[in-house]
């Protein structure tokens, strides 16, 4: 874990951002462990938001899991949003998106009730799909996005790639059938920058709009 006082003193000096990935998953640390307490606490303190790696991850044998010294105590279920409640309610101001929302596709509906319900109850939570709008089938990135959308989430999707090249991405969200214009710049930027707080100057920057 990084040390405490190195954190602060990132945090005051603005040279730290976000806290991410949070992956509970691969030591099956639960979110709510006391060790975790005042990580939770700085983040807060300095409104960082914190990526948490989420839904059950890669099984046996896939991705960083083909590696046989990773990850011995890895548990899929830290990475069921349901984990978060505690530290969300422990921290109001607690900025967190969920990330690799939809990677398990439907197989398991507990961690699509999960997420919903966190959402509806927690107006700064945020989600990506990274994982989803890349590797899984077209169908079934569609599928997750109108889910969210349809359930009144489209103001909280925000782009996530895993490291996964940004035109492919791209493409698979240009092929998607159904998506406004609107709801397509929610998901490329405006999710993100409220997400973020980012000012106007910085947003007119971004669009390198003239003042």
């Amino acid at each position: 874990m990084p040390d405490l006082d190195w954190l602060r003193e990132s945090a005051e000096s603005g040279t730290i951002g976000a806290f991410h990935e949070m992956m509970f998953n691969y030591d099956g640390t639960p979110p709510d462990s006391p060790k975790m307490a005042p990580y939770w606490a700085l983040a807060e303190e300095f409104g960082i938001p914190v990526g948490v790696h989420t839904w059950s991850g890669p099984p046996p044998g896939r991705s960083i899991r083909a590696n046989p010294d990773c990850c011995p105590d890895y548990d899929g279920d830290m990475g069921n949003p349901k984990r978060l409640r505690t530290v969300l309610d422990r921290h109001p101001d607690l900025k967190i998106w969920l990330q690799h929302v939809g990677s398990d596709g439907n197989e398991i509906p507990e961690l699509w009730n999960e997420t919903l319900s966190l959402l509806a109850s927690y107006p700064n939570v945020y989600v990506d799909l990274s994982i989803t709008n890349s590797v899984l089938p077209l169908e079934s990135y569609e599928g997750s996005l109108h889910r969210l959308i349809d359930a009144g989430f489209g103001d909280r999707i925000m782009l996530g790639t895993d490291n996964v090249p940004l035109a492919l991405i791209l493409e698979r969200l240009g092929q998607l059938d159904g998506l406004t214009e609107k709801q397509r710049s929610a998901i490329l930027y405006d999710n993100a920058a409220n997400f973020l707080a980012l000012d106007r100057e910085t947003r007119r920057q971004h669009h390198r709009r003239p003042r």
